[in-house]
Formats: structure tokens, sequence, C-alpha cells
């Protein structure tokens, strides 16, 4: 199939180093796909009005100048690093509204890293990673790092026994083929969570651990039967999902997971896992919605 009709992979232009960022590793994705890359830009127009007033012309002009001369620059740099289809869309409305819309058509929808880390900064200015994470219907990467990972690093997915996890290691193990990485499978699980649902104490570790270890198998089995060239490692850690996945990061040149879409400083005051890695990985996120939720 040719990149004419291939969905697109979307990428967020804003022109700070986080955007750069993404761009790279999108082109470099995009040719594993043979898909083209639409850098799209938006102007956030309705951000400017004051009160009622609307921006006087010279204010928009202003704008769709910056906006235009952003997208330019981003055209020049992915085809300095071998882009060979890159598009262009700009639009007047806010970012979230915009990516939104245009991640309807996309293959995935590619951002820099949030730049906020600060409590304060994610509610006062918006998250706009974990927001789309939560509400776009194709799966949303989020970059970290500087994109200098050895490609034999390892792709790395949560797992947990959850349909939804089902989902990321479906995506997991067809980025681990398509870059011809190994896949390291992650099911954390805490101990005191256990013993919570069981509603009585765990006398010793190891028999908890040869039943998760089986259930891990068994989620892996029929993918590697129907992925077999994919070398994958099994790993099960007495830890929450969270700082695991993290951890593993460090390590990794992807980590896939699933997203329930609690977006936002809800998603942040129930400690969601995915948003942990938007703002703390240290190599680039995937993040996978429910099946439904791409429809």
């Amino acid at each position: 199939m040719s990149s004419t009709d291939t969905k697109p992979l979307v990428v967020g232009v804003d022109g700070s180093a986080g955007a750069r960022q993404a761009i790279r590793w999108a082109v470099r994705t995009a040719a594993l796909y043979d898909a083209p890359l639409l850098l799209t830009h938006a102007l956030g127009v309705p951000d400017h009005y004051a009160g009622v007033l609307p921006p006087t012309p010279k204010v928009v002009d202003a704008v769709w100048a910056r906006g235009n001369a952003l997208l330019n620059d981003a055209v020049r740099y992915a085809e300095s690093l071998g882009a060979g289809d890159v598009r262009t869309e700009i639009r007047e409305d806010s970012p979230n509204a915009v990516l939104l819309d245009v991640a309807r058509g996309a293959q995935m929808l590619v951002l820099g890293a949030p730049e906020h880390h600060r409590l304060t900064d994610i509610v006062v200015l918006g998250p706009l990673a974990p927001q789309l994470s939560a509400h776009a219907p194709c799966p949303v990467v989020v970059v970290h790092g500087d994109q200098t990972d050895p490609a034999t690093a390892p792709v790395v997915v949560g797992v947990d026994g959850s349909p939804l996890s089902e989902r990321a290691l479906a995506l997991a193990f067809e980025e681990a083929l398509r870059r011809r990485a190994p896949l390291t499978a992650v099911h954390a699980f805490s101990g005191a969570f256990a013993e919570a649902v069981l509603a009585e104490p765990i006398p010793d570790w190891p028999p908890l651990d040869r039943l998760e270890r089986e259930i891990l198998a068994e989620r892996l089995a029929a993918w590697s039967e129907k992925y077999p060239s994919v070398q994958v490692r099994r790993e099960l850690v007495h830890q929450s999902p969270g700082p695991a996945l993290i951890e593993f990061s460090r390590n990794a040149q992807l980590v896939v997971v699933g997203s329930r879409g609690l977006g936002g400083f809800r998603g942040l005051l129930l400690g969601s896992t995915s948003q942990k890695l938007i703002y703390h990985a240290a190599c680039p996120v995937m993040v996978v919605r429910p099946e439904k939720a791409a429809d």
C-alpha cells in the first residue's frame, strides 16, 4: 500500500523543542509504516479574545503569519531528516479541538512531551497531551528522550489481563515487528492490593508469583503464535504499574500502555498509569484507548 492510501501520522507542531522531537520520532516511524506525515498547527485564535471583543485583524494576521512560519520550519526540518510525503494543516481553533478532529483520520497522533510537571502547571495551563490521550480516536504517542536509543532497545508493554491491555499487546507486537525489536511484557502488581482483594493476608509470595506468571504467559501465548519472529521477555514485578513502567522506559525505545479515558485533573488524582508515563517516562509512550473509543 502506498503512502497515498495510508492514514497519516499526525504531528502537533507548536515551535517547541518537544515538537521537534515529535517530528523526529514521527519521521522514523512514518518510514516504517510507509505513511505520510501530517504536520498540524492550531492557531488558537479564540484564545486571543479579550472578554467579548474579538481579536483585531492585525492580531489575526500576526497569528496566521507566525503559524505558517512554524509549519514551514517544521516541514524543512522533517525533510532534512529524510521525510518523503509531508503534508500540512493549519486551523484557527484551539489545539485540543483541532488535533482531536484531525486524529479521526490518523494512524496515530504524535505529540511532544509536556514541559510542565508541577501540579499547579497541570491544573492552570491545561494538560494537552493527557486530554488528547484520553479522548483521541487513535493511539497517541507522547515523545520523550533525544531519540538516540539503539534500534535494539525493546518495545515495552504493560499487561494487566484486561481487554484494554489486549489492545495494547496487539499494537506493541506490531510495533516490535516493524522495528525488528524485542518485546518486554511487564505485569506489575502489588501484594498489598492482592491482600485487599482477597480480604486476607498472603503468607508467602512465591505461590502468588506462580499464578501471576501463568496468567501472563497465557495472555502472551496467542500473540507469540501470531508474531513468531518477535522475541518476548516476560517481567513480573511487585510494584505499582506506573513506577514500574517508568523504570522500564529508561532502557526502552517505546512503551505501550492502555488508557481508560480519565483525562485532566480527574485522571491525575486517580493515579492514572498512562498519565504518569506521559509526564515521567524516559522514552516515547504510546497510549491506547478502548476499541469502542476509536470507532
